[in-house]
């Protein structure tokens, strides 16, 4: 069976398509949060990358972090680490 989709808002008995809600500044407003993600941004959202992202910030607002201004330096960093 095929499904439609679409975003809008269902009032007084029809639905209006998002793209044509009227707006009245006496209106009365319902505001729906869904959360769409972009396939390109999808990686982002894996709990491995969460997790590592969340270590990160901790890390950064812990002041456990390094300022570079000489790109060689960065380098060398980089690949002592390994």
């Amino acid at each position: 069976m095929p499904q439609l989709t679409m975003e809008g808002v269902y009032h007084n008995g029809i639905v209006i398509l998002q793209e044509e809600v009227p707006y009245n500044s006496d209106m009365q407003v319902l505001i729906t949060f869904t959360k769409k993600i972009p396939k390109r941004e999808l990686y982002a959202h894996t709990p491995e990358i969460q997790k590592a992202l969340a270590k990160a910030e901790a890390n950064y607002k812990a002041g456990k972090f390094k300022e570079y201004t000489d790109t060689d330096a960065l380098l060398k960093d980089l690949n002592n680490a390994r």
